[in-house]
């Protein structure tokens, strides 16, 4: 299933609300009740509630040594510059989701419910 939202008040709503297995975070999202919040801000906030999410960010910024450095901090998985084609969008994701369910498949959890 995917969802969007209009604004990072929406996908704070929307992330508290359903499980997800990957987020995709555009870094200029619309202003939040005219309120201007990056999407740096909004991976920040998502990291306090969701810290193993795996996460592409979206950007047209150009990459700088300051965008690798926040993507680390904040354990982004890919930064993907626009324009984006579905491919390269459908290859990610596919790699992530293939990463995610190898860790499961790994855990002592998952093995636990299996055995």
């Amino acid at each position: 299933m995917v969802e969007t939202c209009g604004d990072a008040l929406q996908g704070f709503r929307l992330f508290r609300s359903f499980p997800f297995d990957i987020a995709l975070v555009d870094l200029d999202p619309p202003a939040v009740l005219e309120v201007p919040i990056s999407g740096w801000d909004f991976l920040r906030v998502l990291r306090a509630y969701l810290p193993e999410l795996p996460v592409v960010v979206l950007t047209a910024a150009e990459q700088t040594r300051k965008m690798r450095e926040d993507a680390a901090a904040l354990r982004v998985a890919v930064v993907l510059h626009k324009p984006i084609s579905p491919g390269q969008l459908k290859s990610v994701v596919g790699a992530l989701a293939i990463k995610k369910t190898q860790a499961l498949i790994g855990s002592k959890d998952l093995q636990s419910r299996c055995w």
